[in-house]
Parts: structure tokens; C-alpha cells; sequence
């Protein structure tokens, strides 16, 4: 019997390009804060806060909740992976 060991992590995606992971994290709530943290940096770097609005509003990307597995896990379920050759 196979004995997976990893972490629920949260992923942000953006509703326009699903195959992108703009970032992983622990919680949902962390994913909002980087998502709020991005908002607010380019409103520092353009000025622009409607444009900051448009491109950062929550509600452009998707949280998606999986699970990764840890090395450990990998290597012994898997055991023709090379991590060394992953690209």
C-alpha cells in the first residue's frame, strides 16, 4: 500500500490563463494577501489605482486547493524518478 505524505497547499490561477500558477501557499487567506499585496505595489510602482483595481481585483483569479506531495513521498511511490533529471 502506497503511503503519500505532503501538504494541502492553495494555488492562485488566473481566470484567463488556468495553466499558470501565479503562487502557492498554505491557506486561501494567504493567496488574498499576496493577491492584495500585488494590487498594492502596482499602485505604487504606475500611480494608477483603477488600472491597479482592474488587473489585481480578486475576482480575476481562482483558488484552486490540492495536495503536494513531499520528496520522501515521491521517491519511494515512484521509484523510476530521477529528481535529478526534472527540468
Amino acid at each position: 500500500m502506497s503511503n503519500f505524505t505532503g501538504w494541502h497547499m492553495w494555488s492562485i490561477h488566473h481566470k484567463a490563463d488556468m495553466d499558470r500558477c501565479l503562487g502557492t501557499f498554505i491557506t486561501r487567506e494567504d493567496c488574498i494577501e499576496y493577491i492584495e499585496f500585488k494590487k498594492e505595489q502596482m499602485f505604487f510602482e504606475t500611480g494608477n489605482m483603477d488600472e491597479s483595481n482592474k488587473k489585481w481585483d480578486v475576482q480575476n483569479f481562482v483558488f484552486d486547493n490540492s495536495f503536494c506531495l513531499n520528496r520522501n513521498s515521491i521517491l519511494s511511490n515512484f521509484p523510476n524518478i530521477e529528481l535529478d533529471k526534472w527540468s
